[in-house]
C-alpha cells in the first residue's frame, strides 16, 4: 500500500489527502543500478572448475548456464521481479525445477507420398491424430510385392499360378493426408520469481539451505487441465473444488490487487478451472527408521475438500533461492525500503498535506460578509475569477488573509530527506534536484562522491549475490541441468553452434557471481579497463602475443569486458574469443620466424 501511495492516516474532511511517496522513490531509484549490476554482461554466473577435468567445460558450462535462463527461462523478468520483491518486502524468493510436464505441437500435412508418410510417423515421439488415405492421381500403377520378395526380385513362384490372382493386381500409389502430435521436449528448466507470501516457511527457519529447513511449500494456483498435464490422476482432480481468490488470498495480494485477477473471470470450461494446491517439501520419518528424509507432498482443494495429489521421496536439493539485498542476522525476514522508509513517509505526508492545506488558505482567504447587506450573495458562495459583487453597503465583504507559514514545514522536510538518505544510501546528487551540487569540484571529489553515492547499492548487490541469492541459484540450475537434460543440444554460444551435452560436467563446480561490472558508472569502469588494456598491450609489445604473463587471448577478454561496460552486446561480436588451437599456431610461427 505504502508502495502504490496509501498510508494508515485518515485525511480531514475538506482537506488535502495527497500522500508522499517515499518508498516508491527510493525503490525506483536503486532497482536500476541493481539491474545493471547483474545484468550489463551476458554472463551473470561463472562457473570455476575444482577439479583438473573441469577445465574444458567450465567455459562451456558459464555460457550455455546463462543462455538457459536469460533466454529460454525468462530470466530478465524473473530476476527484475525477484529484486523487486527483495527491496520493497525483505525477501525476494525465487523456484528454480525441473519441469518433466511433455510439450507438444501439432502439425498437419497433406499429400505425402508413401515413403514420406513411413518416414514421418517413424520418427520417435510422433503420434498419428488424424490420417486419411486415397490414390494418388497422377501415379503410375505399379507391380504387386509378393511375400517374401525383395525389389528387384524375379517371380519366387516361378511363373506358376499359385491362385493368388486377387493380390497380383497391380498397386496404385497412394497420397496421405494426415495431422501429428509431437513431442517437442521431455523436460525443460524453469525458473521462476515468486510472491513473497506464497513461500511458506516453517517456524524458526534462518535460511532456505537444507541444512537449517524442515518445511517449505510454495501455494499455487493452477488450472484443472495443467494439473491433468503435469500427471495428477484426473479423477482426484476434477473432484476439486474452485478456486475462490475472495475467500483465500493474503492481505499481500490484496493490497497488490491480484483481488481483481481472477474476479468475474468465467472459465469455458470445466478443464480451465483455477485450483489452489500447494507443493511441500517436509523432513520427515516416514520409513520408520529413526531418520528424516526428504519428501514431496502435493495437496489441492480447500477446507474439507483438500485432495493428497502426490506423496514421494525428493532426492534433489530444494527448488528455492531467497533475494535478501538487506539481510538482518539471525532472522530469516531481511529489512526492506519499508522497513526503513514506514515513518519517514508517514511524516512527510502529514506535512505535505499541511503545506499544501495552508498554500489553498493563503490563495483563497477566509472572507466575511454582513448579512443581507450583498445583492448577490452567490457570488462569493460560488466564486468566479472577475465576478461582480454588489454591496448595499459599503465594505460589506471583507477577506482575512491566511499567513504563509510553509516554509517552516518545508524545511521539516528537508530534514526528513537527509534521514532517508542516512538510511538508505541515496542522496540528492543521485536525485539530481540540485545541478550546482557537484559544480565547482575537482574530478577527485566527484568521483568520491559518486562512490560514496553508490556503497549502499554495491552492498546490496553482494547481499544479493551471495547471500543465498544468485550464487545459490545458479549452483541449483547447474545441477538440475547435469541430472536431468538426457540428450545433446545444439545451440547458438558467442556466435557459432555448438553441441552441449552436459552429463559429462562436474555438477559440483564453483559459482562466482558477475558483480564486478555495473557498480559504479560506466564512465568509471571503462577507464578502469582501459588503463588494464594499455598495461597488457605494453606487456603484449615487449614479450609477444603468446608470452606465458599476459597474452592475446587476455587482452581480448579485456577488450570484451569494455564492450560490456560500453552497453554493447554481445561483446564477441567486436572481439571474438581467440581459441587454444589458435594461440598454438601463433606461437609455432612466432618460434620458427628468423631473428634479423
Amino acid at each position: 500500500k505504502y508502495f502504490e501511495g496509501e498510508v494508515d492516516i485518515p485525511a480531514a474532511a475538506g482537506r488535502s489527502s495527497v500522500v508522499s511517496r517515499d518508498v516508491a522513490d527510493q525503490h525506483g531509484l536503486i532497482m536500476p543500478s541493481l539491474m545493471r549490476v547483474f545484468l550489463a554482461t551476458d554472463n551473470i554466473a561463472i562457473y570455476n572448475p575444482v577439479q583438473q577435468s573441469d577445465e574444458q567445460f567450465a567455459r562451456q558450462a558459464t555460457d550455455y548456464v546463462n543462455y538457459i535462463v536469460m533466454k529460454e527461462c525468462g530470466g530478465y523478468v524473473q530476476f527484475r521481479s525477484a529484486f523487486h520483491n527483495g527491496l520493497l518486502m525483505g525477501n525476494g524468493p525465487i523456484k528454480h525445477w525441473w519441469d518433466d510436464t511433455p510439450q507438444y505441437s501439432t502439425e498437419s500435412f497433406s499429400g505425402l507420398s508413401d515413403d514420406s508418410y513411413t518416414m514421418l510417423v517413424m520418427e520417435p515421439d510422433v503420434e498419428v491424430i488424424e490420417h486419411d488415405e486415397y490414390d494418388d492421381p497422377a501415379g503410375v500403377p505399379q507391380p504387386p510385392m509378393m511375400p517374401g520378395m525383395m525389389p528387384g526380385m524375379g517371380d519366387p513362384t516361378g511363373g506358376m499360378n499359385v491362385g493368388m490372382d486377387e493380390q497380383m493386381m497391380p498397386v496404385m500409389p497412394k497420397l496421405h493426408d494426415c495431422k501429428l502430435k509431437r513431442m517437442t521436449s521431455s523436460g525443460r528448466l524453469r525458473v521462476m520469481a515468486l510472491a513473497p507470501e506464497d513461500l511458506l516457511l516453517g517456524r524458526g527457519v534462518l535460511s532456505l539451505d537444507e541444512d537449517s529447513v524442515r518445511f517449505v511449500a510454495h501455494r499455487w494456483v493452477k488450472t484443472r487441465s495443467e494439473l491433468i498435464k503435469e500427471g495428477f490422476d484426473p479423477d482426484k482432480v476434477d473432484d476439486l473444488p474452485s478456486y475462490s481468490s475472495a475467500k483465500t488470498d493474503s492481505p499481500e495480494a490484496i493490497a497488490r490487487d491480484r483481488e481483481h485477477l481472477y474476479e468475474g473471470d468465467t472459465p469455458p470450461d470445466r478443464s480451465t478451472d483455477l485450483i489452489q494446491g500447494y507443493e511441500c517439501y517436509v523432513q520427515c520419518d516416514y520409513d520408520g527408521d529413526g531418520v528424516a528424509e526428504w519428501r514431496k507432498v502435493v495437496t489441492a482443494g480447500e477446507g474439507s475438500k483438500t485432495s493428497l495429489l502426490a506423496n514421494e521421496e525428493w532426492g534433489d536439493d530444494l527448488p528455492f533461492s531467497d533475494i535478501v539485498p538487506d539481510p538482518v542476522p539471525h532472522r530469516w525476514r531481511g529489512r526492506s525500503l519499508f522497513d526503513s522508509m514506514e515513518d519517514i513517509q508517514k511524516i512527510k505526508s502529514v506535512l505535505l498535506r499541511q503545506t499544501l492545506d495552508n498554500i489553498y488558505l493563503t490563495n483563497n482567504p477566509q472572507q466575511y460578509m454582513l448579512e443581507n447587506s450583498v445583492v448577490n450573495p452567490e457570488a462569493l458562495q460560488d466564486r468566479e475569477i472577475g465576478a461582480t459583487i454588489i454591496e448595499k453597503t459599503q465594505g460589506a465583504v471583507r477577506w482575512d488573509a491566511v499567513p504563509f507559514v510553509a516554509e517552516k514545514t518545508l524545511g521539516a522536510m528537508e530534514y526528513m530527506d537527509g534521514v532517508a538518505e542516512k538510511r538508505t544510501g541515496i542522496s540528492r546528487q543521485t536525485l539530481a534536484l540540485d545541478p550546482s551540487v557537484l559544480q565547482d569540484q575537482t574530478a577527485t571529489a566527484v568521483n568520491a562522491t559518486q562512490s560514496a553515492i553508490s556503497t549502499k547499492v554495491e552492498e546490496y548487490a553482494r547481499n544479493i549475490a551471495e547471500h543465498g541469492g544468485m550464487q545459490r541459484v545458479f549452483a541449483k540450475i547447474l545441477k538440475l541441468i547435469v541430472k536431468h537434460q538426457d540428450r545433446a543440444r545444439t545451440v547458438r554460444l558467442r556466435g557459432q553452434w555448438v553441441e552441449v551435452d552436459p552429463r559429462a560436467w562436474n555438477a559440483d563446480m564453483d559459482v562466482t557471481v558477475n558483480t564486478g561490472l555495473g557498480s559504479g558508472s560506466r564512465e568509471r569502469d571503462l577507464n578502469y579497463l582501459m588503463g588494464v588494456a594499455a598495461k597488457q598491450e605494453q606487456l603484449i609489445m615487449q614479450l609477444g602475443p603468446t608470452n606465458p604473463v599476459c597474452g592475446i587471448d587476455k587482452l581480448m577478454d579485456t577488450y570484451r569486458m569494455m564492450t560490456e561496460a560500453a552497453g554493447l552486446k554481445p561483446a564477441d561480436r567486436f572481439f571474438p574469443e581467440v581459441k587454444p588451437e589458435v594461440m598454438q599456431q601463433m606461437a609455432q610461427a612466432a618460434s620458427q620466424r628468423v631473428d634479423p
